[in-house]
């Protein structure tokens, strides 16, 4: 999916006369905006409302968390990567 959104992207570019060499600089750019809105999203959590209002999907979410790292960590063995 990556290789395609890349050749989109370079078409795109060309069609509006943008050379690749704006590609870096837009790419830091889109990762810091990505970084900022996730520290507004964090800063505005109420973490004791979280806990008191949503202990069943905080629940669901931490035995849906274990289990992908315990199989992630199995398959890794049984591969030999780990």
């Amino acid at each position: 999916m990556k290789c395609c959104t890349k050749k989109i992207q370079t078409i795109i570019a060309g069609h509006f006369g943008l050379g690749p060499d704006l590609f870096g600089p837009l790419k830091t750019l889109s990762k810091f905006l990505i970084c900022m809105a996730m520290a507004a999203i964090g800063l505005r959590t109420n973490l004791f409302s979280l806990v008191k209002n949503g202990r069943a999907a905080l629940l669901v979410s931490l035995i849906c968390w274990l289990g992908v790292t315990v199989l992630t960590l199995i398959w890794q063995a049984i591969l030999g990567i780990w």
